[in-house]
């Protein structure tokens, strides 16, 4: 018998092992895939890496609060008549505690925008500042009574701060309602604040050196640490009468209101604390009700 003649038979077998290849490494994958642990990681050998669902979990979490905690905020309305687009957006504490509670709305600042939707929660209590005036200060107390939803002034063609780029489907400006509390037992100013941030400081070390509104003043929605709001309100109690604060009537009174000299805040922020108090010229102002039209 003649002996069976062997071909070419490497062609094949190459082609073989090239499909089994491709099959293990489909398998590989799928197997890959499959590892996804309980905390939302995706195993791949010794690595691991986030789903992109755990990562959208993870961004809306504060890492800065802990389970259950309260945090403090200070936000800023402009307590002189200045008109924008045909309205006054003039919100002092007077129409605040006309109103009881407000949209916080207008706020066109990415990183204000940002603290409101993702940040700021119910219960939360924020300082009411009096901005862009002369004599800027702090003049009482609200509470977030509504967190983060969609601001629709945005799409409003009337509003003051209407966006024409803002889209419903995918709303860019966000807003949460405040309740106020209560006025300060006194106003508090800035020039005061500044103080209490500087070297000369009557308390040491100074305990509001890190305060972003001493720091970073122009931003409208901040946040305010625990410490420094405890300062501030004890502060606030006090009715000191040796020229190193605002005795008396500030702007946040119901009786009182400073006479405004039509000055941006970066100036009023140049004021000394005795120049402050050099102005207690008060004059009565009409109170009503009326909707807040927030800015920046």
């Amino acid at each position: 018998m003649p002996p069976k003649k062997r071909g070419n038979a490497a062609p094949n077998d190459a082609k073989t092992d090239e499909t089994q290849q491709n099959t293990d490494q489909v398998a590989g994958s799928k197997k890959r895939r499959a590892r996804v642990d309980a905390d939302g990681t995706e195993s791949d050998g010794d690595h691991k890496q986030k789903s992109p669902k755990a990562n959208k979990k993870a961004k809306s979490e504060d890492p800065e609060r802990k389970p259950g905690e309260k945090m403090y905020w200070l936000m800023k309305a402009e307590c002189d008549t200045r008109v924008v687009n045909g309205k006054d957006v003039k919100f002092d504490i007077d129409d605040f505690e006309a109103m009881g509670a407000s949209p916080w709305d207008g706020v066109r600042n990415f990183v204000a925008r940002n603290i409101m939707r993702d940040r700021m929660k119910l219960g939360d209590l924020v300082f009411f500042y009096h901005s862009n005036c002369s004599v800027p200060g702090i003049a009482g107390v609200c509470e977030v009574v509504k967190e983060g939803y969609p601001d629709e002034s945005a799409f409003d063609k009337n509003h003051p701060y209407y966006d024409p780029k803002s889209d419903r489907k995918n709303p860019k400006w966000f807003r949460v309602d405040v309740k106020l509390l209560h006025r300060l037992p006194r106003f508090v100013p800035l020039a005061e604040l500044k103080l209490y941030a500087t070297p000369e400081s009557p308390v040491q070390p100074p305990p509001l050196a890190e305060m972003m509104l001493v720091n970073r003043g122009r931003l409208s929605v901040q946040p305010v640490r625990a410490t420094e709001w405890e300062f501030i309100t004890a502060l606030a109690e006090k009715d000191l009468t040796d020229g190193v604060v605002l005795k008396g009537k500030g702007k946040g009174s119901k009786k009182a209101k400073e006479e405004s000299s039509g000055k941006e805040e970066d100036e009023a922020d140049e004021q000394t604390v005795d120049e402050v108090v050099d102005k207690k010229k008060a004059v009565k102002r009409p109170r009503g009700s009326k909707e807040r039209t927030g800015g920046t």
